[in-house]
């Protein structure tokens, strides 16, 4: 018998029988006898007897036991003890789950610390333009207050200015994390 908790509970067959196993139905609400539980969870009353006992599964004061209680408490506890295919088939599904959710916040993680690298490095970036622009200001002052003609300075500096962006991010992008510079490549195709 498979079930799949991540999607609407499908009828199962027993024994020639359907059965919905819910596992959000009312605590107070529905309770079977142990030989119904073993037959639901495909396992003997003794068993059912002995998970009782042992604490495993719990049991109202009427001796009956809620279904969807006893499959929350057998899960939480060790699935190999409890023996009931269902269960182990709704543990093996959890299990995916957890698998998927750890390697969802792992990529999570490496995107935060990609998007860190690359404020890092924008922020070197600029900080080194900003410094190649104070530079290439201060020598243009320097020009015109000897004399050189005002246009002559401009279309030099203008070269300069884009030949020291241009060699800046080249430099930075020799010694750049190799995912960062596809992650630029992407941005920059979109832009």
């Amino acid at each position: 018998m498979k079930t799949d908790i991540f999607r609407e509970p499908e009828p199962t067959l027993l024994k020639g029988k359907a059965l919905d196993l819910d596992l959000d139905v009312d605590p107070t609400g529905l309770a079977l006898r142990q030989s119904d539980i073993a037959k639901l969870f495909g396992i003997t009353r003794q068993r059912v007897c002995q998970m009782v006992s042992r604490g495993l599964i719990s049991t109202q004061s009427n001796g009956r036991i809620n279904p969807s209680q006893a499959a929350k408490e057998l899960i939480s506890t060790d699935v190999k003890t409890a023996r009931a295919k269902v269960l182990v088939d709704i543990r093996r599904q959890i299990d995916t789950a957890n698998a998927r959710a750890n390697s969802a916040e792992l990529e999570k993680r490496a995107a935060f610390n990609l998007i860190a690298d690359l404020k890092t490095t924008t922020n070197i970036l600029a900080r080194r333009l900003f410094e190649n622009e104070m530079t290439i200001n201060t020598a243009y002052k320097n020009l015109i207050s000897v004399g050189f003609d005002e246009s002559v300075v401009d279309d030099i500096f203008d070269s300069a200015i884009t030949n020291s962006c241009e060699a800046e991010f080249n430099d930075l992008l020799q010694n750049a994390d190799p995912e960062l510079i596809a992650l630029f490549n992407e941005t920059n195709a979109v832009l």
